[in-house]
C-alpha cells in the first residue's frame, strides 16, 4: 500500500520540527510574560537600591555620633569623618573608611548614595542632624518625595560623654582625698579643685582639658559637694 502523509495546514513537514503556529504561540507567551514580569523586576531592583542606600545611611550616622563624641560638634562635611578636618582637635578617626575609587582616582564611597548622587548632611540644632540620599529621581527635596534620609540625636552620647567626665572627676577626688586628707584638704572653686587635682597629678594637665571637664556637655558647670570636696555632680 502507497505511504501518504498528511501535509500540514501552513505547507512545513510536521516530522521536519515545530509549526509556524506553535512557533509564534510560544512567541506570544514569552512576550506576555516579559511584559508582565519587567514592573516586578524593576520594582525589586529598586527596593534592593533603597535598602542599600538605607543601610548605608544608618553606619554614616553611627560614625557622626563618634566624630561628634571626640569632637563634640558635626563634621562640616562627610569628608571630615575619613579625613582629618584642617586645624580640628580630639579627632580620632577614620570614623568611617573610603570604599574604593575608580581607575581615575575618583571615591565611590560612602559620600554618594547608589544613585551617585551626594548626600546632604543638615545640621538642625546643637543636637540633631540629618543625612538624607535625593532617592531614585536623583532630586533633593529637603526630606520629601521620594528622599531617603536618617535622622541623627546626639543627646545619648552627650548624656553619655557628661557621666564618663563626672566617673573621671569623682575618681579623681577619691585618690586625692585617700591621699592628702585631712592635711591638705581639697577646697576652693570647681576651678581650684580642678588645678589641684591637675597639680597632683590626678588629672590630665592643660588648660583645655580644665575648661573641658568643669562643665557637662551642655555647658552647665558642675557642682561640687562638701566643704571640704568629697563629690562632683551634674546640674539637675
Amino acid at each position: 500500500m502507497q505511504n501518504t502523509r498528511r501535509p500540514s495546514l501552513v505547507g512545513i513537514d510536521p516530522e521536519s520540527g515545530f509549526s509556524l503556529i506553535e512557533i509564534t504561540l510560544v512567541t506570544f507567551i514569552f512576550s506576555v510574560a516579559a511584559v508582565l514580569l519587567v514592573p516586578h523586576v524593576d520594582l525589586y531592583l529598586l527596593q534592593g537600591m533603597e535598602a542599600e542606600t538605607t543601610e548605608e545611611l544608618q553606619l554614616l550616622a553611627e560614625a557622626v555620633v563618634e566624630y561628634y563624641g571626640d569632637l563634640e560638634a558635626f563634621p562640616a562635611s562627610l569628608t571630615d569623618l575619613g579625613a582629618k578636618p584642617e586645624g580640628s582637635t580630639g579627632w580620632e578617626g577614620p570614623y568611617i573608611e573610603f570604599e574604593f575609587s575608580d581607575a581615575a582616582g575618583n571615591y565611590d564611597d560612602y559620600r554618594f548614595d547608589v544613585w551617585r548622587q551626594d548626600y546632604v548632611l543638615t545640621v538642625l540644632s546643637g543636637t540633631i542632624c540629618t543625612i538624607r540620599s535625593p532617592g531614585p529621581d536623583r532630586v533633593d527635596e529637603g526630606g520629601a518625595g521620594d528622599d531617603i534620609q536618617v535622622e541623627i540625636d546626639v543627646s545619648v552620647k552627650k548624656r553619655e560623654t557628661t557621666l564618663k567626665e563626672l566617673e573621671q572627676l569623682n575618681l579623681a577626688v577619691d585618690s586625692y582625698n585617700r591621699a592628702f586628707f585631712p592635711g591638705t584638704p581639697l577646697t576652693g572653686t570647681l576651678t581650684d579643685v580642678i588645678a589641684t587635682l591637675q597639680a597632683n597629678g590626678y588629672l590630665p594637665a592643660g588648660a583645655q582639658t580644665a575648661a573641658d571637664l568643669a562643665t557637662d556637655q551642655w555647658g552647665s558647670a558642675y557642682l561640687l559637694v562638701g566643704d571640704p570636696v568629697l563629690e562632683v555632680y551634674g546640674a539637675p
